[in-house]
């Protein structure tokens, strides 16, 4: 078998890889000085004729951004909605060591009231009860929750009516004495402080009502797309956090080439090869005027002398 010789292989891979990375810089150069240039070389007309096409993909990238943010809501609000029948489910349940078959057609109450109408309308309540969650099980099961105001007011009926029905079933409870009711003190003190704690629970049900209606934007149609997601993912705080900075992205683009369109507009209204800041030195020039066929010199011999005795300079020298 041959054996590798590893120093060579590196000897020939390094140089190469070192040509390669050289390739790729020059051909990046070259490309970044061309682009350059040829911005540089655009005129006023084919900046603007960009800056038309940014904001067009500006405003498809805005309204898939708000279709992305309001399927998230939407999402959020679905959401809402199935954790409070959830929770009002666990609430019900753990209410139903009070009766005798709960979950059925007839459910009794087993603690002894003295008020039996009291007791008739909460046995009726539960059954009801039963009702509306089968029925949102059901809705559940086959996907076919649509979004829409309707199952807004739906839920906000149904929750109403399991809160009325802890707190009838709390005010019961609080009646017995364990004189008729056949239970210890310590029973009662139990059932009381269970239905204390699944009223409070229920409550915050309630209260999660004003969030889901907040902002609700366009559900008053129910469409296909308000549906809970089935094969489409479903839509995530990233996938929104991406699709706003697309959107900086090109409003970045545009706010660059706004400024240089202006740059470019500028340069066309200057003067194009005046130094405007350099003086004017021939501003108070005059020329010289030359005397035409001036008198011959004639040497006398004799030094011109002033009035005072002393030789007289030349005036001007």
């Amino acid at each position: 078998m041959k054996k590798i010789n590893f120093k060579e292989k590196n000897s020939f891979i390094i140089p190469t890889i070192i040509i390669s990375l050289i390739v790729v810089l020059i051909g990046a150069f070259i490309f970044i000085s061309i682009k350059n240039r040829n911005d540089e070389n655009q005129t006023p007309a084919q900046i603007l004729s960009q800056i038309n096409d940014y904001k067009a993909k500006l405003a498809a990238e805005n309204a898939k951004l708000g279709d992305l943010e309001q399927k998230l809501n939407l999402q959020n609000k679905i959401s809402l909605i199935l954790d409070g029948y959830s929770k009002a489910t666990s609430i019900i349940n753990e209410t139903d060591i009070l009766f005798a078959n709960a979950s059925t057609n007839k459910p009794e109450l087993k603690l002894k009231i003295k008020n039996t109408k009291i007791e008739s309308e909460i046995n009726a309540q539960r059954l009801l009860i039963t009702k509306i969650l089968d029925s949102w099980k059901n809705q559940i099961i086959n996907r076919s929750i649509v979004f829409s105001q309707s199952t807004i007011d739906q839920f906000k009926k149904d929750i109403s009516t399991i809160q009325a029905y802890i707190k009838e079933l709390q005010g019961a409870v609080q009646s017995l004495n364990t004189t008729d009711s056949g239970l210890t003190q310590a029973e009662i003190d139990n059932y009381q402080k269970l239905l204390e704690n699944k009223a409070e629970e229920i409550d915050k049900v309630v209260n999660t009502i004003p969030e889901i209606e907040n902002n609700l934007g366009p559900i008053d149609t129910p469409s296909n797309d308000n549906n809970p997601p089935s094969n489409n993912p479903p839509v995530t705080v990233e996938d929104v956090q991406a699709q706003k900075d697309a959107v900086a992205k090109i409003e970045e683009q545009i706010n660059n080439l706004e400024a240089d369109l202006q740059a470019k507009q500028a340069e066309q209204t200057t003067p194009q090869n005046v130094d405007q800041g350099a003086p004017n030195l021939l501003q108070n020039w005059t020329p010289i005027q030359y005397q035409q066929n001036p008198a011959p010199y004639k040497d006398t011999g004799v030094d011109t002398v002033s009035s005072s005795g002393k030789p007289s300079l030349l005036q001007g020298w």
